[in-house]
């Protein structure tokens, strides 16, 4: 009898241990190993793989959404041409993007405000055919047109390719749009997890001009040096971390030009507002357009790398100008940025991934260019570094309170920044909402939180359409 016992005890004691690092193992062998030399040791640490257990059996939550993508996926594939118009090229990598009209939007003669939906999933998964129902959602209750883009994912690309794409997107639609009854003039960015990410850092592109001299305290009208044409010149990018003897590690020197900005009195100053609900073509030249990043690994960025004003520059190749929309003229069009669950600061974020197990299966360090580069893609830092305000878009930060994938810190963290800087704010708490429903309820009126995180999108198309 005791025999038997000990023997079932060694069985399960063995199967407590074998099964976590079988796991752990396979998932190392399909998304790739630590990038340290001790890659085993690091990979197979008793504390990491129980938290790599862990991650991956929250991720089983995400069965329940089964019936749900084999819908969106039905309606995408059956969607009807005289209200879903897909795979439009745009932009220098020849990405494409979906346009949703709303209901009767032939029948009207006037342009409909846009809304750009880019959606999540990591950098280096995901596509805009899984973002049909959304759009079509938000296209209907908002009364807009919604284009979805496809941007470059990792490893066809890195974090500034994506960003470089989202802005392409920006200028596609500044272009053409009005051919499927869209007013450039009033845009909204609205983007889930790394997507809003991405928005956000397509908005610090187009405000580069503004964000290099806000690191200086300089009122745009004071300096002469600025250029404020609508024409481009052409410069590496740099979106980066400086030198730390220098300057602030969020300095930047960005692929984008200068553009036009207001005197910091003109700005409309409001306090961040925190409120938790009661109830559970190509870019043109006069833009970013015309470079080609030499370096796709930052651990192979040997001899392809040119020094600027640090160490951290990323070369890039000028290619040919078209004319278009000044990076201005596009900023100035876009009103308000919706994030929902969004990742605004890379370092936190890979912290967060450490402390579930996950993140050398992320791609995050190896999109970022590595640790050392963090801070050159990360929107609350750049904000933290500035000394004097700039003019943004109306920013609306989504976060729910059961996020284990975004930690909830991201949003309210980035939204204390942008308060004091005294940018337009809010950050709305959803209570009993994890990463994925906060924007999977939006597929279907019938979710439970849809009408919650749809009331906040209505709320802020009202106000600026």
């Amino acid at each position: 009898m005791m025999r038997e016992i000990v023997k079932n005890l060694a069985v399960m004691m063995s199967t407590m241990v074998a099964v976590p690092y079988t796991i752990a193992i396979l998932c190392n062998l399909l998304y790739g190993w630590p990038l340290s030399r001790q890659r085993l040791k690091d990979s197979l640490s008793l504390k990491k793989v129980f938290a790599l257990n862990y991650a991956v059996w929250q991720q089983m939550k995400l069965f329940k959404y089964f019936t749900l993508y084999i819908r969106l996926k039905f309606f995408y594939k059956y969607s009807h041409s005289s209200w879903v118009i897909k795979n439009l090229t745009y932009g220098r990598n020849d990405k494409q993007l979906d346009i949703y009209l709303p209901v009767g939007a032939y029948k009207e003669d006037s342009l409909k405000p846009v809304l750009i939906y880019v959606f999540g999933e990591g950098w280096s998964t995901g596509d805009k055919n899984m973002c049909g129902l959304v759009c079509s959602q938000i296209a209907d209750q908002v009364d807009a047109v919604v284009c979805c883009p496809n941007y470059s994912l990792y490893p066809q690309g890195c974090a500034d390719d994506m960003v470089q794409d989202v802005v392409d997107a920006i200028s596609w639609i500044h272009n053409c749009i009005h051919k499927y009854g869209g007013n450039k003039e009033k845009i909204i960015l609205i983007g889930h997890s790394c997507g809003a990410h991405l928005c956000v850092m397509a908005i610090l592109e187009l405000l580069h001009g503004e964000l290099r001299l806000g690191r200086q305290g300089i009122s745009p009208l004071d300096d002469s040096s600025t250029d404020t044409t609508s024409q481009p010149e052409t410069r590496p990018l740099a979106l980066g971390a400086a030198n730390e003897e220098d300057q602030d590690s969020a300095s930047t020197e960005t692929f984008s030009t200068p553009s036009q900005s207001k005197n910091v009195n003109e700005m409309n100053h409001e306090p961040m507002d925190i409120d938790t609900p009661e109830s559970e073509d190509d870019v043109s030249g006069s833009s970013v357009a015309g470079f080609r990043k030499t370096a796709t690994h930052f651990l192979d960025m040997e001899g392809d790398e040119e020094a600027s004003d640090n160490d951290s520059v990323v070369t890039v190749r000028p290619k040919e100008f078209d004319s278009g929309p000044s990076l201005h003229d596009m900023c100035k069009s876009i009103k308000a940025v919706v994030g929902l669950a969004g990742v605004y600061n890379i370092k936190d974020q890979y912290e967060h991934e450490k402390q579930r197990g996950l993140e050398d299966l992320s791609c995050i360090q190896k999109c970022m260019y590595g640790e050392d580069h963090f801070s050159r893609f990360s929107p609350t830092i750049i904000i933290e570094s500035l000394k004097r305000n700039i003019k943004l878009p109306k920013m609306v930060l989504l976060h729910g309170t059961e996020d284990q994938v975004v930690p909830m810190s991201s949003s309210t963290k980035f939204g204390e920044a942008l308060s004091n800087i005294f940018a337009d704010v809010t950050v709305r708490v959803i209570p009993f909402c994890d990463h994925y429903n906060i924007f999977a309820d939006l597929m279907s009126p019938e979710r439970h939180l849809h009408d919650v995180v749809m009331s906040i999108v209505l709320e802020t198309a009202r106000r600026f359409f």
